[in-house]
C-alpha cells in the first residue's frame, strides 16, 4: 500500500469524528429521530413530548430492497408534520438486490411533495448481508445513489446513512 493511500485511509477513519466535532463547535443542536413500521405507535402526546425534548425532524422508512413498502409512512409522516416536524423518507438498502430494482421500488412508492428533507439511503454493513463481494455491494449502493440523484426531485441533497 502506498504512503498516500495509507494517509487517505487514516483521514477517512477520523473524518466522521471531525465532522461531529465541527457540528458541535458550529452550534448545531437539531435533534431528529427515525421511525419504521417497527415503532410507529406514536400518539399526539408522544409527538408533543418529542418536540418539548428538542426534536425537530423525523425520517420515516418508506421502502426496503426491491419489494417492501411501508404502508404506514404517509400516515406517520402526516402526524409528524402536524406536530411541526421537518420530514424525510429513507430507503433501507439491501446489498443483495440490484440498484435498478431498489430504485423502482423507492420511486414507485414515495411522494417527495410531502417531504422537506433529502432522501436517505440507509446502508447497514452488518444488516442483511448477501453473498456478493464488498466491491459488488458498494457498486450497487453507488448505482442506486446515482439513480436517485438523477431522477428524484431534490435528491441532489441525498444522504447515505451507515
Amino acid at each position: 500500500m502506498t504512503r498516500k493511500r495509507k494517509i487517505l485511509i487514516n483521514l477517512l477513519k477520523v473524518l466522521p469524528i471531525l465532522l461531529l466535532l465541527a457540528y458541535h463547535i458550529m452550534g448545531y443542536t437539531e435533534k431528529g429521530i427515525d421511525i419504521s413500521h417497527h415503532n410507529i405507535r406514536f400518539s399526539k402526546q408522544d409527538w408533543k413530548y418529542l418536540r418539548e425534548q428538542g426534536y425537530s425532524f423525523c425520517y420515516i422508512k418508506a421502502t426496503e430492497g426491491s419489494h417492501f413498502q411501508d404502508d404506514t409512512y404517509k400516515r406517520v409522516g402526516k402526524a409528524a408534520r402536524d406536530a411541526g416536524f421537518e420530514l424525510g423518507y429513507y430507503h433501507f438498502f439491501r446489498d443483495n438486490v440490484s440498484a435498478e430494482k431498489q430504485f423502482a421500488n423507492l420511486v414507485g412508492h414515495i411522494d417527495t411533495r410531502l417531504t422537506t428533507l433529502p432522501i436517505v439511503l440507509d446502508y447497514e454493513k452488518d444488516g442483511f448481508v448477501g453473498k456478493e463481494s464488498e466491491k459488488v455491494k458498494k457498486q450497487r449502493l453507488r448505482a442506486l445513489s446515482i439513480l436517485v440523484e438523477k431522477n428524484i426531485k431534490d435528491a441532489n441533497r441525498l444522504f447515505i446513512a451507515t
